[in-house]
Protein backbone atom coordinates (compact mmCIF):
# COMPACT_ATOMS: atom_id res chain seq x y z
CA UNK A 1 0.00 0.00 0.00
CA UNK A 2 1.65 3.45 -0.98
CA UNK A 3 1.54 6.49 1.23
CA UNK A 4 -0.83 9.19 0.25
CA UNK A 5 0.28 12.95 0.13
CA UNK A 6 -2.16 14.85 2.07
CA UNK A 7 -2.85 18.33 0.28
CA UNK A 8 -2.74 21.55 2.66
CA UNK A 9 -6.54 23.45 2.91
CA UNK A 10 -5.08 26.56 0.82
CA UNK A 11 -3.67 24.41 -1.58
CA UNK A 12 -7.26 22.65 -1.77
CA UNK A 13 -9.08 25.84 -2.09
CA UNK A 14 -6.66 27.05 -5.02
CA UNK A 15 -7.21 24.15 -7.01
CA UNK A 16 -11.61 23.58 -6.39
CA UNK A 17 -13.12 26.37 -8.76
CA UNK A 18 -15.24 28.30 -6.50
CA UNK A 19 -18.80 26.94 -8.73
CA UNK A 20 -17.61 23.48 -7.95
CA UNK A 21 -19.80 21.19 -5.72
CA UNK A 22 -17.71 19.15 -2.62
CA UNK A 23 -19.06 16.40 -1.06
CA UNK A 24 -18.91 15.94 2.74
CA UNK A 25 -15.22 13.98 2.30
CA UNK A 26 -13.91 16.70 0.77
CA UNK A 27 -14.86 19.37 3.17
CA UNK A 28 -14.40 17.27 6.62
CA UNK A 29 -11.32 15.08 4.83
CA UNK A 30 -10.28 11.59 4.41
CA UNK A 31 -7.07 9.96 5.02
CA UNK A 32 -7.49 7.59 3.14
CA UNK A 33 -8.52 9.50 0.01
CA UNK A 34 -5.41 11.36 0.92
CA UNK A 35 -7.35 14.40 1.02
CA UNK A 36 -6.90 16.82 4.27
CA UNK A 37 -9.93 18.56 5.66
CA UNK A 38 -11.08 22.06 4.93
CA UNK A 39 -13.08 21.98 8.18
CA UNK A 40 -11.42 19.52 10.47
CA UNK A 41 -14.52 18.63 12.49
CA UNK A 42 -16.05 14.79 12.60
CA UNK A 43 -18.83 14.34 10.28
CA UNK A 44 -21.48 14.54 12.98
CA UNK A 45 -20.28 18.08 14.06
CA UNK A 46 -20.49 19.24 10.55
CA UNK A 47 -24.09 17.45 10.20
CA UNK A 48 -25.66 19.05 13.15
CA UNK A 49 -23.86 22.28 12.32
CA UNK A 50 -26.01 22.12 8.64
CA UNK A 51 -28.74 21.59 10.65
CA UNK A 52 -28.45 24.42 13.05
CA UNK A 53 -27.32 27.02 10.23
CA UNK A 54 -23.95 27.22 11.25
CA UNK A 55 -22.60 26.08 8.25
CA UNK A 56 -24.22 26.04 4.24
CA UNK A 57 -26.59 23.29 3.27
CA UNK A 58 -26.81 21.11 1.72
CA UNK A 59 -28.28 20.29 -2.12
CA UNK A 60 -29.10 16.82 -2.80
CA UNK A 61 -29.03 14.82 -6.28
CA UNK A 62 -30.60 11.87 -5.53
CA UNK A 63 -29.15 9.98 -2.58
CA UNK A 64 -25.92 12.44 -2.56
CA UNK A 65 -25.54 15.37 -0.77
CA UNK A 66 -23.21 18.19 -1.78
CA UNK A 67 -22.46 21.80 -0.49
CA UNK A 68 -21.26 25.01 -3.01
CA UNK A 69 -17.65 25.23 -2.53
CA UNK A 70 -18.16 29.39 -2.87
CA UNK A 71 -20.31 28.87 0.56
CA UNK A 72 -17.79 26.54 2.55
CA UNK A 73 -14.90 29.05 1.49
CA UNK A 74 -17.11 32.01 2.42
CA UNK A 75 -18.02 30.35 5.73
CA UNK A 76 -14.45 28.90 6.18
CA UNK A 77 -13.80 33.07 6.24
CA UNK A 78 -16.02 33.78 9.02
CA UNK A 79 -14.49 31.08 11.20
CA UNK A 80 -11.17 32.50 10.28
CA UNK A 81 -12.19 35.65 10.91
CA UNK A 82 -13.88 34.92 14.35
CA UNK A 83 -17.72 35.70 13.21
Amino acid sequence: MHKNTLLSPSTQAAIIQQSALLRMYQIIGDPERGIAPLLPISRTSFLNGVASGRYPKKIKHGRSSFWKASEIFECLAKIEGGQ
